[in-house]
């Protein structure tokens, strides 16, 4: 019972947290705020990357590569052919 509690309570943590996501990244500090539901928990790496319109609003979030506990590799040609799928105007 208390495990399941817990399992509630984590789920609405994440939830709410990722609620208080800014709709637009304007600095570094919004761009952590915005990837900190999905990447804090993690323990091993992950290249995210993010698809801006021009007035810096998110138009789609994807994951490009996942690595070890240290590392990812990840191509160029895989960031720009996301960005392009997203019709990305900036990315963070």
């Amino acid at each position: 019972m208390l495990r399941l509690l817990a399992a509630l309570e984590l789920d609405r943590r994440v939830h709410a947290a990722r609620s208080r996501r800014p709709r637009r990244l304007r600095s570094p500090r919004d761009i952590a705020r915005f990837f900190e539901p999905t990447l804090a928990p993690l323990v091993h790496e992950e290249l995210w990357m993010a698809a801006l319109d021009v007035r810096r609003g998110v138009r789609g979030v994807r994951m490009l590569s996942r690595g070890g506990l240290t590392a990812t590799v990840v191509q160029q040609t895989d960031v720009l052919r996301a960005a392009l799928e997203m019709t990305a105007a900036v990315l963070s």
